[in-house]
């Protein structure tokens, strides 16, 4: 009976990764955009999207995000044996985020010998906002989290074949997330001590064979990025705080000259003073009840708004939980510690809850074993059960019901949006956008196309020809006699012709401009959105007039 009401608490918590899996978020942004393209090109021709040939597309990747070649190749098989759409698409980082949950319950319970403690960190992870979230995010950092989880899972062995495997899955880690190589390095150094000081038995045969192998890959990826003309790395590394050294030069200037003369500036004001404040303010807001509780991410690209990435008690019980055993306490201690350290070195903004993800176990840790704790007391265990439930229902509603609205641009619904005008339209079609690729990548996914010819190399601002659709980041001196679509805020206005919109769905402002409209011209239009459905989320299966209805919108001069 015990395990048939565990079972019953657990299976929603799997169920909900599959519910409106291509809905919610409602679009693929231009991170998962290239990954799916990439993991296509791979499947079909064995290149990423501009014709880069594994492994050199390791380190020398041409698309914007850089690191997609790992999680890519996972997805390939995929993208070539199975429909093409946004549910498949994210099927497996579903897969990926159950896996991951398995295997840092499975070390918790190795770590603690706790069944009740390891149970309820599964619940936990199950029904946590960020593991979610990450459960449908065709990102790299939830693949760098379970390839992190299966490193300590077989380390924990503590053998010579531990050692070398563990180090292989650690260097993929590495390899996986442009945001947790500094976490993964940082890991690299001090994983054999963690373990010798865990299970109060050091084997330096053991750390010696971990090192090698994790510290010659680091070292050989670390070589062949400065010498390969177009890494990754050498595109990237601006992003690296220490290179904004300068900029940090600047504001201590600034805030000498706007302070009364005094003997002790120096002292107050200089450049480490204000970069170990930068850090430290990066580290806290980890910690901060606004990232955890109420908006999430700082970012407008990962924002909640109206959640954070946990709930009101975990705070609470997080705090209880540090009184737990030294084996549990040292793995929550040291992924809570080092787990900020990829965006602390970043120039990005605060508590992101990608580049920090290994923060977020460890702090589910600490909260489990304050629950565990705190329901020492059985009678106790119903109410932390009816609390957290009505809190993950609150959460349930808000993802399923509000999020699709609210974050419909930082899911890029514009731009799906935007694919399916375009492949609905039978003329000619030229389109004015800021990143034309991303335009191109959407069209060409949604279309379900066969990718056409090899990939090569190619301009990533265009201009582009894709069947009848014409992709330019320009306005031409000649405007077109066809449709004409025209992202907000670029200056190119035919003088005559009808006008159509696509709106954002939140403030309904204007995201696309379209002239001349072939398409949805006869279909009854309206000035804006009344009302939204699920089923309205799922554009690819419209017929034209539904889709006209329900995404197109008459241009009201206000």
């Amino acid at each position: 009976m015990k395990y048939f009401l565990l079972f019953l608490v657990l299976l929603p918590g799997v169920i909900i990764r599959f519910i409106w899996l291509d809905q919610v978020p409602p679009g693929l942004n231009h991170d998962e955009m290239d990954a799916v393209m990439i993991a296509r090109s791979y499947a079909y021709f064995g290149t990423d999207t501009l014709g880069e040939k594994f492994p050199i597309s390791l380190i020398k990747n041409q698309v914007e995000t850089g690191d997609d070649t790992l999680l890519s190749l996972l997805l390939s098989p995929f993208q070539r044996l199975l429909p093409v759409n946004v549910y498949i698409a994210r099927l497996p980082m579903v897969i990926i985020n159950l896996l991951t949950i398995l295997l840092w319950t499975i070390l918790v319970y190795r770590l603690t010998a706790n069944k009740k403690l390891a149970l309820v960190f599964l619940a936990l992870f199950l029904y946590s906002p960020w593991s979610i979230i990450f459960s449908r995010s065709l990102t790299q950092a939830p693949l760098a989290l379970l390839l992190i989880s299966l490193s300590l899972n077989i380390f924990w062995k503590n053998t010579a074949l531990a050692a070398f495997l563990g180090a292989i899955f650690l260097d993929l880690a590495f390899l996986a997330y442009y945001g947790t190589k500094p976490f993964t390095i940082i890991m690299g150094l001090i994983l054999p001590i963690w373990l010798g000081f865990t299970r109060k038995k050091f084997k330096i045969s053991v750390a010696i064979i971990f090192w090698l192998v994790f510290g010659l890959f680091v070292a050989g990826y670390i070589y062949f990025a400065f010498t390969i003309p177009g890494s990754t790395f050498s595109r990237r590394r601006q992003e690296i705080r220490l290179s904004t050294w300068s900029q940090i030069g600047a504001t201590i200037d600034t805030a000498r000259r706007t302070s009364i003369s005094n003997p002790f500036s120096f002292i107050f004001l200089n450049k480490p003073a204000e970069f170990t404040r930068l850090l430290l303010q990066k580290y806290w807001n980890y910690w901060s009840p606004d990232y955890l509780l109420f908006s999430g991410d700082p970012s407008s690209n990962q924002r909640l708004t109206f959640h954070g990435a946990a709930y009101l008690p975990d705070l609470f019980f997080s705090a209880l939980g540090l009184g737990m055993g030294m084996p549990g306490i040292s793995l929550a201690a040291l992924l809570i510690t080092l787990g900020p350290v990829g965006t602390l070195v970043n120039n990005s903004l605060p508590a992101n809850m990608y580049r920090g993800a290994p923060f977020l176990p460890g702090l589910l840790l600490l909260i489990a074993a304050g629950i565990t704790k705190f329901t020492s007391h059985k009678k106790l265990l119903p109410v932390v059960i009816v609390g957290y439930l009505i809190l993950s229902l609150n959460f349930l509603h808000f993802f399923f019901y509000q999020y699709p609205v609210t974050a419909a641009e930082t899911g890029f619904l514009g731009e799906r949006i935007l694919a399916n005008y375009l492949i609905k339209t039978s003329g000619e079609v030229t389109v004015i956008a800021a990143q034309p690729l991303q335009v191109l990548q959407q069209v060409m996914y949604f279309s379900q196309s066969t990718l056409g010819d090899k990939p090569r190399l190619i301009s990533l601002s265009g201009p582009y020809n894709y069947d009848r659709i014409h992709i330019s980041q320009i306005c031409p001196q000649q405007l077109p006699t066809g449709t004409l679509v025209v992202q907000f805020g670029i200056n190119c206005e035919p003088p005559s012709g009808n006008k159509l919109v696509i709106q954002d769905q939140k403030d309904t402002g204007t995201l696309w401009k379209i002239y001349n409209d072939e398409t949805c011209s006869s279909s009854d239009l309206s000035y804006w959105r009344r009302f939204h459905y699920h089923s309205d989320y799922k554009p690819e299966i419209m017929s034209t007039d539904q889709f006209c209805n329900r995404w197109i919108n008459k241009f009201k001069n206000i």
